[in-house]
């Protein structure tokens, strides 16, 4: 009777042993998978802020369509142009927001990610009226759920549709 309870025992010991191993690779791959596109984003964000065309035109696929809280949608070539402009502006002027992520969440099926989460960006507007009546510079808070769609193409992934809505309250959820 014990070595049928010490066999059962080890019987089951070595299967949740292989079950949990079989288990933890496709969280381990979704887990680096989501790793690599908040790398991404991040990134991505940067470079929009720097002007930085190559990294825009690494990380966003040609047929890109985005869509802002207000419904107006911007394409690749219309994104170039805006990070063209950025990048024309001297350093001391491009815009410098604070930019905070959270509540992200990401669901990979096979070549093709989801990543949602909450965007809040702080910057600061520094008017000339301001500047005149020595007034410190107004304080902007744009806060923003997103959606975005990357798609592996090209032996990476790619931004291929994004989406943002104005968030009004200061809960984030």
């Amino acid at each position: 009777m014990k070595q049928k309870l010490a066999g059962f025992i080890m019987i089951t010991l070595i299967c949740s042993f292989a079950l949990s191993q079989v288990s933890n690779e496709p969280v381990t791959r979704a887990r680096q998978i989501e790793q690599s596109l908040n790398h991404l984003r991040v990134k991505l964000d940067e470079a929009i802020l720097r002007g930085d065309i190559e990294i825009v035109d690494k990380c966003v696929s040609e047929d890109y369509l985005g869509t802002d809280s207000h419904g107006s949608t911007i394409t690749k070539t219309e994104l170039r142009s805006f990070v063209s402009e950025i990048a024309s502006l001297p350093p001391s002027v491009r815009p410098s927001p604070s930019i905070i992520t959270k509540d992200v969440r990401t669901r990979v099926y096979g070549d093709t990610a989801v990543v949602i989460g909450v965007v809040t960006a702080k910057s600061e507007l520094f008017t000339y009226q301001a500047f005149v009546d020595r007034r410190p510079p107004i304080d902007i808070v744009n806060r923003t759920r997103f959606t975005d769609v990357y798609v592996k193409l090209k032996g990476g992934w790619q931004l291929v549709a994004s989406h943002t809505t104005s968030l009004k309250d200061t809960s984030g959820k």
